[in-house]
């Protein structure tokens, strides 16, 4: 019976360790879309989508996953075969890729939404998801609350979304009111 119930507890502990894993079945090899337009430094992309950055892979880019940890997640982008690094500590990316295309829903969005998406603009009315494959993961989803720490159910029940414009700096906080943005609070503003 000890040895049972330890085995069952070390079978917890485990799938507890990696719910990225067992949440997305994401294996290397497999081929990902990018969930919202990517900032990216170099080689590397941070969780927050920091608004300095201004190289972008776009959304609904096709990857590769190379590799992967609750950390990292390194992929290639399939047209270019360029390498990249996401740096998320956590074990969430599904705030960031999705497995099929259709789940990001450019198809269902007007014209004009599709272009502020395209050109990374915030509007009011946007979605949350709109918001989402537009701006990208915010950086914080209450006040001292950062996303990286919550999945991207847990983000988009949120009210609340901080942008940075560095490791920093606040750029806008967006708020929604019955799923739609309703004010959009700008912090800083680029030239």
């Amino acid at each position: 019976m000890k040895k049972i119930l330890g085995f069952l507890i070390c079978l917890c502990l485990c799938g507890c360790a990696t719910p990225f894993i067992k949440a997305s079945d994401v294996k290397i090899g497999n081929t990902l879309f990018t969930r919202s337009n990517l900032l990216v430094k170099g080689d590397t992309i941070y969780y927050h989508n920091m608004r300095i950055l201004k190289k972008v892979i776009p959304v609904g880019t096709e990857v590769k996953v190379l590799n992967f940890s609750n950390h990292v997640l390194v992929f290639s982008q399939v047209d270019t075969n360029k390498m990249y690094r996401l740096l998320a500590e956590t074990g969430y990316y599904d705030k960031y890729f999705v497995k099929n295309k259709e789940d990001i829903g450019l198809d269902k969005m007007s014209p004009s939404v599709l272009e502020d998406v395209k050109n990374m603009k915030l509007e009011k009315g946007m979605t949350k998801e709109e918001v989402l494959a537009s701006y990208g993961c915010p950086a914080y989803i209450g006040w001292g609350d950062e996303s990286l720490r919550h999945s991207v159910t847990e983000v988009l029940n949120s009210n609340t979304w901080y942008y940075n414009v560095n490791s920093r700096k606040r750029d806008c906080l967006v708020r929604f009111k019955n799923g739609a943005v309703e004010t959009i609070e700008q912090y800083w503003r680029r030239r």
